[in-house]
């Protein structure tokens, strides 16, 4: 019953509780009619009672469980088509007069060309001091780089290359003097947030959201980095 498609449950539930009263029903009437001695019947009751009073309720219980797993949100995977092998910085860090760039190295394994839409964005924010404010302020810096992807994002396409690194340049703005004494102080951060979507399927295809900050590392943001 379980098996079938759709799986019958209640039938399953009825069929063990049956087999259950069908099997302690005629253990009973063998006690009440068998000349066998005393020790082999209550050996014998004791026996099919366990098997009853243990199997009954795990039969219902794995029931249960494979009923619950068949009611829960089925997780389609979709294909990957831009892996991200490492994101470095393309020249010298956190110095005054000179913006920071990071080189977002990835691959192209859809197995064909992708005509793809592209936006980049770049802020310097204040370091949230937890992970709501964090939060908050991702969702705020992704939704500057979304609502600005249709005016000025940029079309281009994505070359079928086996096993071939491509990159992407995103750059901040000029680093002045204040910016970089804030960075160095640990109050803020130089935030990166970029997009690529697939112009006929209308899919990101790449997401990030990352900052560098007093440390001089790339670090991942909480959020938007997908997919």
């Amino acid at each position: 019953m379980v098996g079938l498609s759709p799986p019958e449950y209640l039938v399953a539930r009825i069929c063990f509780c049956l087999s259950a009263v069908v099997l302690g029903g005629t253990c009973m009437v063998w006690e009440l009619r068998t000349q066998e001695p005393i020790w082999w019947r209550i050996t014998a009751g004791v026996l099919v009672w366990i098997c009853v009073g243990v199997g009954l309720p795990e039969s219902l219980r794995w029931v249960g469980g494979r009923q619950a797993s068949s009611l829960l949100p089925k997780v389609i995977e979709t294909p990957r088509k831009l892996k991200v092998t490492s994101l470095v910085f393309d020249h010298p860090l956190l110095v005054p007069g000179h913006p920071i760039a990071v080189r977002v190295n990835f691959k192209n394994i859809s197995g064909k060309s992708i005509k793809m839409r592209n936006a980049t964005y770049t802020q310097t924010r204040v370091l949230p001091k937890d992970l709501a404010a964090e939060k908050e302020a991702e969702d705020a810096l992704w939704q500057e780089l979304v609502d600005g992807l249709e005016k000025q994002g940029r079309d281009a396409v994505i070359p079928m290359v086996e096993d071939e690194e491509m990159n992407q340049i995103l750059e901040s703005g000029v680093l002045t003097l204040n910016e970089y004494m804030d960075i160095m102080r640990g109050s803020h951060a130089v935030y990166f947030a970029s997009i690529i979507r697939d112009r006929e399927t209308n899919e990101d295809l790449l997401e990030l959201c990352f900052f560098v900050g007093r440390a001089g590392i790339i670090q991942y943001c909480s959020q938007h980095n997908g997919p």
